[in-house]
């Protein structure tokens, strides 16, 4: 929507159609690419079973990736209080 009413606010109307209809090929093509890479993924996965170790450490992936997003978001939200005064 910025992008087109950029467009129309320069006179270039045809432009800023161009650019909405490049970037939701762009969107279109990265989402199909994303899902058969899932489904695959899926197929591969689903044939493999850990065990031992290699299962404990598959089991604690999702805890140890929501830890680095919620020190991430911390982190940058530390260095924004700052600003804010």
């Amino acid at each position: 929507l910025v992008v087109l009413l950029a467009a129309v606010a320069q006179q270039q109307i045809a432009l800023g159609l161009l650019l909405i209809v490049v970037f939701s090929l762009g969107l279109a093509g990265t989402l199909t690419a994303l899902g058969l890479i899932v489904v695959q993924t899926r197929r591969i996965t689903t044939r493999w079973r850990p065990s031992g170790r290699t299962a404990r450490l598959v089991a604690a992936v999702p805890a140890i990736s929501a830890l680095i997003i919620v020190a991430v978001g911390v982190a940058l939200t530390a260095s924004a209080i700052p600003t804010l005064a």
